[in-house]
């Protein structure tokens, strides 16, 4: 009886190891699984998408739903990574790429219950991934450049900028200008605006371009009002060791980086606003911002981003037009006479209540163009002339 009991329990035993060793080489094959041609390639997107886990947590919820995951799966998330990181980076949506990696998921990996969070997960994955493009060229040779600066962190995950100093600044200190990318707030492209940065730090401004936190990671803009407030603060708070002046201190954006810029120059030190984090000791006033199709979000007509529906519930929290008093900032306003996303009345009535309240302002509407028009350096001259303005006469 003690001889049966013993073999039944070493095979037992034998069973349990078969199968621990087919599960460890299950594990193996998930974490180790490489193309078979351009390793290093997959080794660099890899690190990035592990970079990114910490907001999107996509192999946390990859583990829980895919539970068989083979070789055609693998090349499918690869195919995925690989669209995004190397072959399309001009994109500002990663939709047609996640769609087809979902569709192939649904076949035969992922059930409708798990649909759901595997696709978020992928979708802040594939945005995260999508690289920066610079929009025009401008000279290398006069400024320094400092690249991915964290200026604040949630939760484990850095917003960087990158930082651009004039060689031979004509003023000491120098004014600092923040330029900051639109895309909706789901977008993240710090590079859109690398240009104008350049160019004003070729004419003797230092600038900074922001990440700033997308939609797809938060519940509503009120993160991207946070983070935007927190990089002005950190130039301030670094504007000793930077030689920048922190009294002249401006902003500028388009589409949903206007109205960022916007909302810096109209509310001040609005707590709410201004975030728990990120050298919370100083202030985040400006004292001059441009925005380009700016959505000043004056609540009298559907347009971007209360397009349709009931009106969001963050809308008057974070309109520039509904902080505006006779301590805002100066500001200039451009526009598209076609701009279909975002009616030019809207900025119009912001300029107009400026104009009310007595402060510094300017309106230029551009003829015929629609929403984005921006990209070029004539725009970055017009942006650069405001500033000029405020800041030195």
């Amino acid at each position: 009886m003690i001889k049966l009991m013993k073999a039944l329990y070493l095979k037992h035993l034998f069973f349990l190891l078969i199968l621990g060793g087919l599960f460890c080489n299950a594990c193996s094959s998930y974490k180790e699984w490489s193309p078979k041609e351009n390793k290093i390639g997959y080794k660099k997107a890899m690190k990035e998408v592990k970079h990114i886990e910490v907001v999107s947590n996509f192999f946390a919820i990859e583990k829980k739903v895919i539970k068989n995951p083979s070789e055609a799966y693998y090349e499918a998330r690869w195919a995925f990574i690989k669209d995004l990181y190397y072959d399309n980076t001009t994109v500002s949506s990663p939709r047609k790429p996640l769609k087809k990696f979902i569709d192939f998921c649904s076949e035969s990996f992922i059930s409708k219950v798990d649909k759901i969070a595997f696709t978020k997960a992928a979708g802040i994955l594939g945005f995260e991934l999508i690289t920066d493009r610079v929009a025009f060229e401008t000279p290398s040779n006069t400024y320094k450049e400092y690249k991915n600066i964290a200026y604040v962190t949630h939760n484990g995950y850095s917003q960087n900028l990158d930082l651009f100093l004039p060689n031979s600044p004509q003023i000491k200190p120098v004014p600092c200008i923040v330029f900051i990318h639109g895309g909706g707030w789901r977008v993240h492209k710090r590079a859109w605006f690398e240009a104008f940065a350049r160019y004003v730090a070729d004419k003797g401004y230092a600038a900074v371009t922001i990440d700033y936190r997308m939609l797809h990671e938060v519940d509503s803009p009120i993160a991207s009002v946070n983070d935007a407030k927190a990089a002005v603060r950190w130039v301030r708070a670094n504007a000793k060791k930077y030689g920048i002046d922190p009294n002249k201190i401006g902003a500028s954006g388009a589409s949903a980086g206007a109205q960022l810029a916007a909302i810096l120059a109209t509310s001040s030190d609005n707590q709410v606003l201004n975030g728990i984090v990120g050298n919370t000791q100083v202030s985040s006033e400006i004292q001059a911002a441009v925005g380009f199709a700016t959505p000043s979000m004056t609540g009298n007509r559907k347009t971007w981003p209360w397009s349709r529906g009931e009106k969001p519930v963050w809308y008057n929290a974070i309109s520039p037009y509904q902080h505006i008093t006779k301590n805002a900032a100066p500001m200039k306003f451009v526009h598209g006479t076609a701009d279909k996303t975002v009616a030019i009345e809207e900025a119009k009535e912001m300029h107009a209540k400026y104009i009310k309240l007595g402060i510094q302002t300017e309106f230029e509407s551009i003829e015929g163009k629609g929403h984005v028009f921006y990209m070029n350096a004539e725009s970055a001259e017009r942006a650069f002339l405001f500033f000029k303005k405020v800041f030195e006469n």
